[in-house]
């Protein structure tokens, strides 16, 4: 079972369905991505459909980041014994359910656990996706892999402002429905997509822990910092809008739709940029630009100035996972479905941390000053990432 080189490998016919394949994939992707993201934006409907605080709304993020952090190691595992292709299908079907049983609940409680079972799907289908088409087009992993993440910034642009509008005008319990609906869609469609290339998918190889190159656990405490650095600020956005800037949900709605795009753009260049000048400075590159919306969070004072703020955060923000996992597969290519099933398990944990420090900050400090928290958590990431690439392939 060997990878198919780019565009040319393999019987005709797997070329043929390699665009299918990938759009598949990241079909499936972009309805993981409103899945996990959407939350967000539905946390001042839920805040007031539940009757509890802003704040424990956006424990639910934190406990979806727990379960997610906890499940994502699993995956692997899982893979070895069903097989990939079972795995991502099996991940969509569990998701669309949960949704859909999330629909039916009136209480926070109720909503907690549906939330827990709807967390497999971010927790496993991104990361295993995106290892699996790595391993089938190897030559070109840092654009298929921008390709797949193009989902989550996708999902930001149609998916959480759709979710923020009908949330407004129809209600949250249809948000979950229709996502749910979706996300039974994409099973089929994955499941048949991945059919032609049955043969060539290669199974879960087993590497000793004492084999992980050097570099691959500062990677993983690279991508916690990043992603507790940007849930600090975001979890809390939309909820600022409406509380301090008095923001309407259709203009919060079309915020986060220009935020989406900016962050589709981003995705969509940092594949060229792992591809000519190697995933640690694409990462620096991330870093950089969202320690460039964090430090500027005192002046979005507006709308409009809160948008200019955060555009280099949506430019970076989505594409350094990309660059992440792309950094990985070239540290560790034998290790890569189990180091990016670990380094998805540190995003939901760096996510979990966020949210829950930032809904501390929010009831003690306020919006305001959310951003040196985030600055911390980016500083933070910027020495695990220096330190990833210092210690080049060293064994631990």
């Amino acid at each position: 079972m060997q990878p198919l080189a780019p565009d040319t490998a393999g019987p005709p016919a797997l070329a043929r369905h390699e665009r299918l394949l990938i759009g598949s994939v990241l079909a499936g992707n972009f309805v993981v991505g409103t899945c996990g993201s959407m939350l967000t934006a539905l946390i001042p409907d839920l805040s007031r459909s539940l009757q509890v605080s802003v704040a424990q709304v956006g424990q639910l993020v934190t406990l979806s980041g727990v379960v997610m952090c906890l499940m994502a190691p699993l995956a692997p595992v899982v893979a070895r014994r069903i097989g990939r292709r079972q795995l991502l299908t099996a991940t969509l079907l569990v998701q669309g359910l949960a949704l859909l049983l999330s629909a039916w609940q009136t209480t926070w409680g109720g909503l907690a656990v549906a939330r827990a079972l709807q967390s497999v799907g971010p927790a496993v289908f991104t990361a295993q996706a995106a290892a699996l088409l790595g391993l089938l087009l190897p030559q070109r992993v840092g654009r298929v892999t921008a390709t797949v993440y193009l989902g989550w910034p996708l999902a930001l642009v149609l998916g959480t402002p759709a979710a923020a509008w009908f949330s407004a005008v129809v209600g949250w319990p249809w948000v979950f429905a229709a996502v749910g609906s979706c996300s039974l869609l994409a099973t089929a469609a994955v499941w048949r997509a991945l059919a032609p290339f049955a043969a060539h998918i290669p199974p879960v190889a087993t590497t000793p822990w004492r084999a992980t190159a050097a570099g691959v656990r500062s990677c993983w405490l690279t991508t916690a910092m990043a992603l507790a650095g940007q849930l600090v600020l975001l979890t809390y956005f939309t909820s600022y809008g409406r509380d301090v800037l008095h923001v309407q949900p259709a203009d919060m709605a079309l915020a986060l739709m220009v935020l989406g795009t900016l962050s589709v753009l981003g995705v969509g260049c940092i594949g060229r940029v792992v591809d000519r000048v190697g995933a640690p400075r694409a990462v620096a590159l991330c870093l950089g630009l969202m320690a460039v919306s964090m430090g500027a969070w005192p002046l979005a004072t507006s709308l409009p100035m809160a948008m200019l703020v955060l555009t280099p955060w949506a430019l970076a923000g989505f594409a350094l996972n990309a660059a992440q996992q792309a950094r990985l597969l070239a540290l560790d290519a034998a290790g890569g479905a189990r180091n990016i099933g670990l380094n998805t398990s540190f995003v939901y944990l760096g996510q979990a941390l966020g949210a829950g420090l930032g809904g501390w900050w929010v009831a003690h400090h306020g919006y305001g000053s959310l951003g040196l928290a985030a600055l911390g958590f980016l500083a933070l990431a910027a020495v695990a990432s220096w330190h990833s690439g210092a210690v080049g392939r060293r064994p631990f």
